[in-house]
């Protein structure tokens, strides 16, 4: 996938996110998970390091859980810094608790990286070009691949973005509106 298809998934796997958790919390998950979401394609300007090359390490289960425990801890050590600011800022009702503030950021991270490697797993890869996804790796070296389309393909990646954001801004809709006013004709009595 391209970087519009890679957010176009990313955003189809956060509606649901958004949908069910409290808003604060859907938005700081689903923000990670479109921040994180290009993550793995950065191997590509690292591929002069020895034993990185594309979709390979990054593009696996371990980079995905190590990128959501540094995010998870890392954010805890940050806000320590500023989050007593950050309350007395924002309103008390807007922000989460520090600790969960950290466990949703970990989760978006891991979350985005996922999302990504499902964007390229669903395309065609190629074994000739060593351009295949082992999520499972260092575990197994099974390859992954449905073979739907090639990355480059601008219908899928313009269909995914479009797919995105409406199910995102939908359920980004959904969640904003007053419960009471979600089914009512219109007419206020």
């Amino acid at each position: 996938m391209h970087r519009s298809g890679h957010l176009g998934i990313t955003l189809i796997l956060a509606a649901p996110i958004i949908l069910f958790l409290e808003l604060p919390l859907g938005i700081v998950v689903a923000g990670t998970m479109v921040v994180f979401t290009r993550i793995p394609d950065k191997d590509q300007k690292l591929d002069f390091l020895p034993g990185i090359n594309h979709r390979g390490v990054t593009h696996t289960l371990l980079f995905a859980v190590l990128c959501g425990a540094i995010m998870l801890y890392g954010t805890s050590y940050a806000t320590d810094l500023f989050w007593t600011d950050l309350v007395r800022f924002l309103s008390a009702d807007l922000v989460p608790s520090q600790e969960q503030f950290s466990m949703l950021v970990g989760i978006g991270a891991f979350l985005g990286i996922i999302s990504h490697i499902l964007g390229d797993v669903i395309t065609v890869g190629s074994k000739r070009y060593g351009v295949v996804i082992t999520p499972y790796w260092p575990i197994s070296k099974r390859i992954v691949r449905f073979g739907w389309c090639y990355a480059s393909n601008k219908k899928w990646n313009l269909g995914f973005l479009i797919l995105g954001l409406l199910l995102s801004g939908v359920a980004l809709l959904f969640r904003i509106q007053p419960l009471a006013t979600r089914f009512s004709p219109g007419i206020a009595f």
